[in-house]
Formats: structure tokens, sequence, C-alpha cells
């Protein structure tokens, strides 16, 4: 799912490239398509949505793809009545295959469709709320124990207080509510919730003017009861990072990032002095990064402190951590650029997508595979990674002797295995290749 898990942290346990790489392969179906935000499957199957807008409507898809982007399957999204919807969030998979899309609608972002399909692209339920003008643009779905967690709110002009932002849990084998949370304030829902390791839901939610109405950080219980509520001023617009100890990490649209509690309690503030912050953190080891409109902030989890500033000048949109601590994040920087950089600040590499786009993605597929979505294609970069010192593409007890060699002959590393890089023992990222990196590259060993 969109942040790799439920907690939302934003790191999984695949490594990415860390040679500069030209897509390996790229997919969109035609000109007029648009690709949104990829999911993975344990199996490297590749899901995603589309979406056409012709004259009669619209042409919503989910697609099912080999590790090589070649179609495995695709079906069209409906509603109950077999009218044709979309959805640009990114799809769920389960332990057992099955795919959740949260949510699909119409053209103008209502009426809206909860679906879920099995892993050969059948239909085993959908869910329509049918609530008074609903509305969702790209809430985020997340998967909690036995149920499929969904926010949505609702599309108004004037300070109607009978219109809530609210979250559903859907049972899933069958998509019946197992309860509907509303929001006791007139916030906004911009996107949805993250689980913590404590089974409970946490959920920020966006200042609305037009209501008078604060953002705020929620903690809802697993049987749909709030638990606590924060009043958080401007508020966000992507869902919080949740730590193994639940504490709760996100960014605000006046461009300061928070640390809280799982009790609610504020345990440090970091100014970007950026203006805005519109995408959520991403938690790897002790430092947590942080997207504002000027770089990709690198702060000390702990205390809040900024460490590094990457890629100055840019402005993150989306991003992710491979198991190593490199950062991959896609940046709205001219026509839209890929930056991937080590745990140590070294700059592994960037290049230019060709197309800058608001809706975008970056995702660890597979070793050596990073994913970039940019709303029109969906390209994969294939390259050796971090700790591959032999070039098999494993990172493996195979790799202890050309890394040792890496280390301390150069000269026979680069003799013995002539289409491989020494660099790639510079495990921990700082631009050396000494032994500093032994530690970090043991790690991903074991």
């Amino acid at each position: 799912m969109r942040g790799d898990d439920p907690a939302n942290t934003g790191r999984t346990a695949a490594l990415g490239p860390a040679v500069q790489t030209e897509p390996r392969w790229t997919f969109r179906p035609d000109a007029n398509t648009f690709v949104w935000r990829p999911a993975i499957a344990p199996d490297g199957t590749i899901y995603v949505t589309t979406v056409a807008f012709t004259s009669d409507g619209v042409d919503g898809r989910l697609y099912a793809l080999y590790p090589d982007g070649s179609v495995k399957w695709q079906t069209e999204l409906t509603d109950s009545s077999g009218v044709k919807v979309w959805a640009s969030s990114t799809p769920v998979l389960d332990g057992d295959g099955n795919v959740y899309i949260a949510w699909a609608h119409d053209v103008a972002f209502h009426n809206l469709t909860a679906i879920s399909l099995d892993s050969a692209g059948r239909v085993r339920w959908r869910f329509e709320p049918k609530i008074e003008l609903e509305s969702a643009s790209h809430q985020q779905p997340v998967l909690g124990h036995g149920v499929l967690y969904a926010a949505l709110d609702t599309d108004f002009g004037l300070g109607d207080p009978t219109q809530r932002g609210s979250i559903f849990a859907l049972d899933l084998a069958t998509g019946i509510p197992a309860w509907h949370w509303n929001s006791p304030n007139l916030d906004t829902f911009v996107d949805g919730p993250a689980v913590g390791h404590d089974g409970y839901l946490y959920h920020g939610s966006s200042s609305n003017s037009l209501r008078g109405a604060s953002g705020y950080l929620y903690r809802i219980r697993p049987d749909g009861v709030l638990d606590w509520s924060v009043e958080i001023g401007p508020g966000v617009n992507a869902p919080p990072a949740v730590d193994v100890e639940n504490n709760v990490y996100f960014g605000d649209l006046a461009g300061v990032a928070f640390k809280y509690s799982s009790a609610g309690v504020r345990l440090w503030t970091y100014d970007t002095v950026s203006g805005q912050i519109l995408t959520s953190p991403a938690l790897s080891g002790a430092r947590v990064t942080v997207g504002g409109t000027d770089g990709l902030h690198v702060l000390d989890v702990a205390t809040g402190e900024r460490k590094a500033l990457f890629a100055p000048g840019t402005f993150p949109m989306s991003q992710a951590a491979d198991r190593a601590g490199n950062v991959f994040f896609y940046s709205l920087a001219g026509a839209g650029t890929v930056f991937a950089f080590g745990r140590g600040g070294r700059q592994w590499w960037t290049f230019n997508t060709g197309v800058g786009a608001s809706v975008n993605a970056v995702t660890i597929a597979t070793d050596g595979k990073v994913l970039v979505g940019n709303s029109q294609t969906l390209q994969a970069y294939v390259a050796p990674v971090v700790g591959d010192l032999n070039c098999d593409g494993e990172v493996n007890a195979l790799d202890i002797a050309p890394y040792t060699l890496a280390l301390v002959a150069p000269t026979q590393y680069a003799q013995r295995f002539p289409r491989c890089y020494r660099f790639l023992a510079d495990v921990n990222g700082d631009g050396a290749v000494n032994a500093l990196d032994t530690r970090p590259f043991l790690r991903l060993l074991y």
C-alpha cells in the first residue's frame, strides 16, 4: 500500500538502486490515460489504477502487471449499478492476495464505491456509503485487523454542522461496515489514517476557513470510539507516520513538523521555514525525513534536530526509504525529478522524469527496482544496490568476500569484478568506503 505498511512509515524491506540507470520499462496504456500510484504484492505483481476521461464519462481500470511491466490482467471499475467509476488512491493488498480500492467515484469525486477484488481481478464485494455530499479525492485506505479503514469528506461551501468528515471500518471478507466514526469537529479530511502497532487509528485533518474549523490529530480506538483529539492549527494534507512506540509524526500546511506521543502529548516541533508540507514523513531508524518546499529535511527522530537537508531548492512530493536507509523521492523540481540519497548524505543519482505532476509516487518494488509514477506513466528503474558487491542481484553471504576485497584491495576488486562497482560497499552512504561501512553491511545480511 502507499506508505508501505499500515503505520505509513514509508520504509521497505527491499533495497533500491544505488547506480544511475535508464528506465527498464514504461507502462502507459495510451496517451489519453492517467496512471496513478502503484502497490506491490509479495510475489512482485504490481497493481495500479488508471483513468481516461471520455466524452460520455470516465473509463477507470485496475491493472495487474508482472514485475517486468507487462499486463497480467485488467478490469474495468464500476459501481453496483454498472456505472463506470475511477480511483486515484493506491490499491491496498492483504495477505491473501485480495485487492481493495477506496474510494472509486464519478468524475466529480462523488458517489463513492469501495471495491474488493481477488488476485485474478474478480469482484468480491462493493460498498457504497450513500452519504449526502460525500466526497473523496486522494483519500488513502489502510488495513486494520480484519477491516479496511477508509476516510471520506463531505463537499460543502457553508458552515453546515450536519456534514462531517468520517471514517468507515469495512469488514475485509464482506465489505459490511463494522463501524462508522464521524468527526466531532467541522474540519476537512484530505487523506486517510495510519494504524499504530497498538491497533489504534491516528488521523490528521486540515482546517476549514468556511466553517471556522482548525485541523486536528485524532486517536481512534479499534472499536471506532474516539480516544483523544488535539487541535493542530492549519492541519495536514497527508496521513501521519507512526513508529514502533506509537509516536506520531506529521508535517502541517504551515511548514512545521511535529512528533506526538500516543497519549497526545507534543514531544517536539521543527519549522522547515518552507511554508507548507504536503506529504507524509518517512521513518528510517534514528531519523525522520520531512519534505518541505525547499528540500528534504533529515531530522533526529528523538529530538527533531535537523541533521541534513537533501536537494535544497526542490519540493519533495513523495518519498520512500529502503532497508539500508537510502531515501528516494520525487520532486517538482523542473519537469519532475527523482533523487536517491544514501543514509550518510551521499547523492547516489538524480534524473528528470520529463513530466512534473502533483500526483506521483516513488515506490521500492524489489531489490534494485524503483517504480516512479508521474500521473502519465509508471516507469521502473533497475540497477545494482548497496551491499551487492558481486553484482549477482542479491545481497547475501556471497558478498562478504567481495566486500572485504573492495575495502582493503580496491585494485584487486576491480580486476575480479570488472562489471561491478566498488562504491556499493559505501553502505552507510557517507561518500567513503571504509571500516565504518562494515556494521551496516552486516545488518543487510542478517
